[in-house]
């Protein structure tokens, strides 16, 4: 897989061909060949098929998480899809998304890819300059916004935006005028007539086709645009699901993390399409603690000062202890990380050592998991920037144990991840290969 620093302006050899035998209207008609997955937008589809009933997404609303079946998420993206279509947007056009994680952004993502166009997430902490030459750079004829405040930004540099010919708000509600449309507004765009036209477009991606641009903040300069393939994220999507022995529909995933980027876009857009499992919406940062201990999520991904944070705010609860307790606490943090040095380096805990932890887990370490939220959590991860080998030791103490994970926007995300058998905190050691668990996969150092 080879990415680069490019403007999007797709040859014509790859679009769409309406003289496919598997481009007819009307009907998904793709044969994947063995071992080889299905882009995203079509394993979308076929779970959606599958798991009619089941909840793909939920939101919180007055303190309460409000579910959407996978029936319902299938029926929006198709509705975006029609509306991209008569908007006129075009196979290989690049169609920019810019706020905070919400349904509308997954559903404008998936609907792009649907249509044979390529989605470009851009930070929600993007200054204005930034914002104007992602748009420019990608030459974007649609953006979909999350506020009115990003609206009226992008009105201010509509003029040199000649590429851009309609904004939509994932918002409803406001003003709104003939280059500014509510997200109500927009759906209603999507004629019936207008889905054989989808249904060709989905039928005729391709996994060598782009699939996505991820603009890095990079070192130097503006920020670049990786492209990555269609193959290159159901891949990788795959791989990642099979590391992690996703349990399909039953995980629960906390979706926090800007979706602009790559490691964000796998864990709420890319695994959920082929696993069928449910996205949580968090609808504020500074209430991530609080969602945790509401969704209990089976899978959950930190950056480092996710993990800081927490690991701050626990050991000042513990250092609140007094008396037996305080005594009880310090046992429990010197059991664990004990049980887990030794486990963690390929070595077997004695039979003391496990009676040990077995009761330190029963006094303090399920306690402290359920307090947080993580209690039912079977994968726990921390990436995209190095984190403190004393602060993943911290964690061990409490029976909870953090993987890293190393990769990068060329990557499609997780490159190696430090699973069962593969986390060595004795040394300075990152993991296994995440592609293992596809055949064929390799990594390769320049």
């Amino acid at each position: 897989m080879v990415q680069q620093a490019f403007k999007p302006n797709p040859p014509q050899d790859w679009l769409p061909d309406p003289n496919r035998p598997d481009a007819s209207a009307g009907k998904l008609n793709v044969v994947a060949k063995p071992n080889e997955p299905l882009p995203t937008p079509q394993s979308f589809a076929q779970t959606a098929k599958r798991l009619p009933n089941h909840p793909a997404y939920y939101v919180r609303r007055d303190g309460q998480w409000l579910p959407t079946t996978w029936s319902d998420y299938a029926a929006q993206v198709q509705a975006a899809a029609r509306a991209l279509v008569a908007l006129g947007v075009q196979p290989g056009q690049a169609v920019c998304i810019l706020g905070f994680n919400r349904p509308e952004w997954a559903i404008m993502d998936i609907a792009v890819m649907t249509v044979g166009a390529v989605p470009a997430g851009i930070y929600w902490t993007s200054s204005s300059p930034e914002v104007e030459y992602i748009l420019d750079h990608a030459r974007a004829p649609v953006l979909l916004v999350d506020t009115a405040e990003r609206a009226h930004m992008i009105a201010a540099m509509r003029e040199r935006l000649i590429n851009l010919r309609q904004v939509v708000r994932m918002s409803d509600g406001g003003p709104t005028d003939g280059a500014t449309l509510s997200w109500e507004d927009f759906l209603a765009l999507g004629r019936p007539e207008l889905q054989g036209e989808v249904d060709k477009r989905l039928a005729a991606i391709r996994l060598d086709q782009p699939g996505t641009y991820i603009y890095t903040s990079g070192t130097t300069g503006p920020a670049k645009a990786v492209e990555l393939s269609h193959g290159n994220l159901a891949w990788s999507a795959r791989a990642l699901c099979s590391a992690l022995a996703s349990n399909g529909e039953h995980e629960r995933v906390i979706s926090y993390l800007p979706l602009a980027h790559v490691a964000e876009q796998m864990i709420s857009l890319h695994n959920p399409a082929l696993k069928g499992f449910p996205i949580y919406y968090a609808n504020k940062l500074e209430e991530l603690s609080q969602y945790l201990v509401e969704v209990r999520p089976t899978i959950f991904f930190g950056v480092p000062r996710v993990w800081e944070k927490m690991h701050a705010a626990i050991e000042a609860k513990l250092a609140s202890a007094t008396g037996v307790k305080a005594r009880l606490a310090r046992w429990a943090l010197n059991t664990g990380r004990r049980w887990h040095d030794a486990d963690l380096n390929g070595e077997r805990p004695g039979v003391w050592l496990s009676l040990q932890k077995k009761l330190a887990h029963s006094l303090v370490h399920k306690k402290v998991k359920a307090a947080i939220g993580l209690d039912q959590a079977h994968m726990l991860a921390s990436g995209a920037a190095p984190i403190a080998a004393e602060k993943l030791k911290f964690f061990t103490g409490l029976d909870i144990v953090v993987r890293e994970v190393y990769g990068q926007s060329e990557s499609a995300g997780a490159s190696t991840i430090s699973l069962r058998g593969a986390t060595y905190q004795r040394r300075k050691y990152c993991g296994r290969f995440t592609k293992d668990a596809v055949a064929g996969g390799a990594l390769r150092l320049p």
